[in-house]
């Protein structure tokens, strides 16, 4: 599947039964749907997994313990923005994410590396500033579109 990352040949090569490239790195790499990317400067990390140690555990309910607050770079609540993305009203889940700043969100992956009930909360983040984005873009200027 994987064979023609030529910083793989460099290494070595992959071994046959790789499923999943990460590019960026362990907690803000992306997974690549292809090997047939180039390799670029701000490239930091790839890495290479086999299945076993590629799926992620299956998500369960929040319990509380607070760890994606305190290691937060930021200072913000993971959890808030996973609360505010499932409010109905389109208006005041917006308002809501800005309120608990979901745009301060550098997106390191820290809350999600420290779940112990590996929510995914770094893409959470990401959906609720992307949903926040869309959502001033198509209310700015004081008009509804």
């Amino acid at each position: 599947k994987f064979h023609e990352l030529a910083v793989f040949d460099a290494c070595g090569g992959v071994k046959e039964n790789t499923f999943k490239i990460l590019m960026g790195g362990p907690m803000m790499g992306l997974a690549l749907d292809s090997d047939a990317l180039p390799v670029l400067k701000q490239n930091n990390a790839i890495l290479a997994f086999q299945e076993q140690d590629a799926v992620l555990p299956a998500p369960t309910a929040c319990i509380h313990c607070g760890r994606c607050v305190s290691h937060c770079p930021m200072n913000l609540n993971p959890t808030a923005f996973s609360d505010d993305l499932e409010e109905e009203n389109g208006d005041k889940r917006a308002l809501l994410l800005d309120r608990d700043h979901v745009n301060f969100c550098i997106e390191c992956g820290s809350c999600s590396y420290v779940c112990p009930a590996h929510r995914p909360l770094a893409e959470n983040n990401r959906a609720a500033k992307k949903y926040l984005k869309k959502y001033k873009a198509d209310h700015a200027e004081g008009g509804k579109k």
